[in-house]
């Protein structure tokens, strides 16, 4: 047989190709996601479309899950236990808006955290790249996404906001929250095959975090000088307060911190796809 036919089928592995650093990987995970672009799409469609055919019960549930997400801390806020400060609109509105953007952090992480443990038979059975099959998990975000604007527009409606022009911005502005949960996800996905608990280790860290991110409340109203100064030296503070401001503003004062932040977001990217590659070797024997 001609040797030139069977070096052209050869698929060669080596350490170099996924050890190198933090942007070696990220060039590794840039290349092998655009050579499996076509998997990734057809993935992503077959998800969506999963998410779409649900029954009328499962929709209901997606507009009304978000809204009840609220009440407890609308009916904190009545009684006068909860103080948010000057939020600018119905207090329903500003804590919707926050908690939604908020939620965006942990439903991407605990997706992005089973996706590889989902795909159990695929990993095992094809070579297909890991990251890849990641990727395809954003299926479930955009659909949430989705959802979550249509919800967002009925709001607005009924309390009569009227958008302003930089709201258009608000979706551009949701991109670094959805980056960072994308990144941590990356790096539990893997690391879950090792530790089973870490997904909900994770998530009970978001909830204490929640509490130093201005997502119920108005930062500027509290006293404490100390937490006033853990909450801006929290990026998510500024990932959830600009998308906000934006859109129900129309301006933001933390473009600065926002920007910062987002820098961050891009360097946790960069950090975990470099776990992901050192641990992703270890998934199938862990299955």
């Amino acid at each position: 047989m001609n040797r030139s036919f069977i070096d052209a089928r050869l698929t060669e592995y080596t350490p170099e190709r996924r050890y190198g650093g933090l942007f070696r990987t990220t060039l590794v995970a840039l290349a092998e996601i655009k050579r499996s672009r076509y998997l990734i799409w057809t993935l992503f469609v077959r998800d969506f479309r999963a998410q779409m055919r649900q029954k009328v019960l499962s929709y209901l549930w997606a507009f009304i899950n978000p809204l009840l997400a609220v009440f407890g801390f609308i009916v904190l806020n009545i009684s006068g236990v909860l103080h948010p400060g000057n939020t600018g609109v119905a207090y329903p509105v500003y804590v919707f808006v926050g908690t939604s953007i908020w939620n965006f952090l942990p439903l991407t992480v605990v997706s992005m955290s089973n996706t590889l443990l989902s795909q159990g038979d695929l990993i095992l059975k094809t070579n297909v790249p890991k990251i890849a099959l990641a990727v395809s998990s954003l299926a479930q975000i955009a659909y949430n996404v989705l959802v979550h604007l249509i919800v967002l527009v009925l709001v607005l409606a009924v309390f009569q906001i009227k958008p302003h022009p930089a709201s258009l911005l608000y979706v551009v502005a949701l991109l670094p929250i959805l980056v960072l949960g994308a990144s941590i996800g990356l790096a539990v996905s893997v690391m879950s095959t090792i530790a089973r608990d870490l997904v909900t280790m994770v998530q009970t860290i978001l909830q204490l975090l929640m509490y130093l991110t201005p997502v119920v409340y108005v930062a500027r109203s509290l006293d404490n000088s100390l937490i006033q100064k853990l909450i801006w030296w929290n990026p998510l503070s500024y990932l959830v307060d600009v998308p906000r401001s934006l859109l129900l503003e129309g301006t933001t004062h933390l473009g600065k911190g926002f920007g910062l932040s987002t820098l961050f977001t891009v360097a946790m990217l960069m950090i975990c796809a470099r776990v992901f590659y050192i641990l992703q070797d270890l998934i199938a024997e862990r299955l």
